[in-house]
C-alpha cells in the first residue's frame, strides 16, 4: 500500500529492474539489497523524526547514519528505529576531530544523554584529504594520514570499552597502504564511490577495499549523480550484480527525497 513516504518511482523501478534484469540471468534486484542512508542535521530539522522514520521504513532502509547535531530528533530516531529493525549509527562529520588533542573528551560530550545501548556504531566521516580544512594536505599527505589512523585507533579503543562498533566513510581514491590500516581498525567501511558511471571502472576502484574485507565494505552512492530515482535504482541493481555484494549506502536523505520528485 502506498503512503506519502513511499516513492512511486521506487516501486516502478523495482518492477523495471525485474524486466531488465531477469532472475534467469542471475541479476540482482534492488529488493535484495541492504540499504544504509545518511541523514544530516539539516534534514532532521527540516523533516522531523516521524517523517524520517516512516520514509526509512517505506524505502527499506536497514541502517541509518544520522547526525546528532539536532539532538532532540536524533534521540527520537534512536528510541524508535531499532524496534523497526533499523540500526542506528551516530554520524560524526567534524574534520577538526583529526587535530583534537583529546578525542575521548569529545566523545564523552557527544554521547552524554544518549542511550548508547541502542547505538550500533559511531560513524566517523572525517576527511584528512579535505583541503578546505587542511590546505597543506597534498604537501603533507603522510602526516595527515597518520593523524587519521591515530584517531581511528583512539576511537576504536574508546568504543570497545562501551561495546560500540566503529564505522568510517572514506573516498574511493585512498592509496593501498592507508586502506589496509583503515580496515584493521574499523568494523565497517563505507566507500564513497561517487561520479563513476562505468561498472568495470567501479569494480576496479573497489578492488583494494574488497580485498581487505568485502564483508566489511559498504558501497556508497550519492543522489546528485542521478537524474531521477528510476535511474538510481537501475544503477544500483547493475552495481549489485557486477560487484557481487548487497551492501550499499545512499547519500543522503534530503537529496533522495528531492530525487523522488524528479
Amino acid at each position: 500500500m502506498l503512503t506519502k513516504y513511499t516513492s512511486p518511482i521506487l516501486l516502478f523501478s523495482l518492477c523495471l529492474a525485474l524486466l531488465i534484469y531477469p532472475l534467469t540471468q542471475a541479476h540482482a534486484t534492488t529488493s535484495d539489497i541492504d540499504r544504509a542512508m545518511y541523514v544530516w542535521s539539516t534534514a532532521e530539522t527540516t523533516y522531523g523524526a516521524e517523517y524520517i522514520k516512516n520514509y526509512l521504513i517505506e524505502n527499506n532502509i536497514t541502517t541509518v547514519v544520522a547526525s546528532s547535531t539536532n539532538k532532540t530528533v536524533f534521540k527520537q530516531l534512536l528510541a524508535t528505529l531499532p524496534d523497526e529493525g533499523i540500526q542506528v549509527e551516530l554520524l560524526v562529520g567534524s574534520n577538526s576531530l583529526l587535530t583534537n588533542p583529546d578525542p575521548t573528551a569529545y566523545f564523552d560530550n557527544l554521547l552524554n544523554g544518549i542511550d548508547t545501548t541502542k547505538l550500533s556504531a559511531i560513524h566517523l566521516d572525517v576527511e584528512p584529504h579535505a583541503t578546505s580544512s587542511f590546505p597543506d594536505y597534498h604537501s603533507r599527505e603522510s602526516y595527515y594520514q597518520n593523524l587519521y589512523i591515530k584517531l581511528l585507533k583512539t576511537t576504536k579503543s574508546y568504543l570497545e570499552e562501551r561495546d560500540i562498533q566503529l564505522a568510517v566513510s572514506i573516498p574511493v581514491f585512498y592509496p593501498k597502504t592507508i586502506v589496509k590500516k583503515i580496515y584493521k581498525q574499523a568494523d565497517t567501511i563505507y566507500v564513497m564511490a561517487y561520479q563513476i558511471t562505468s561498472m568495470d571502472y567501479l569494480k576496479k576502484k573497489l578492488k583494494e577495499e574488497f580485498a581487505q574485507g568485502k564483508n566489511k565494505t559498504v558501497v556508497a552512492f550519492r543522489a546528485n549523480d542521478f537524474e531521477n530515482r528510476a535511474d538510481f535504482e537501475n544503477y544500483l541493481a547493475r552495481a549489485a550484480t557486477k560487484l557481487q555484494t548487497n551492501s550499499f549506502a545512499l547519500h543522503d536523505f534530503g537529496r533522495f527525497v528531492t530525487l523522488d520528485t524528479q
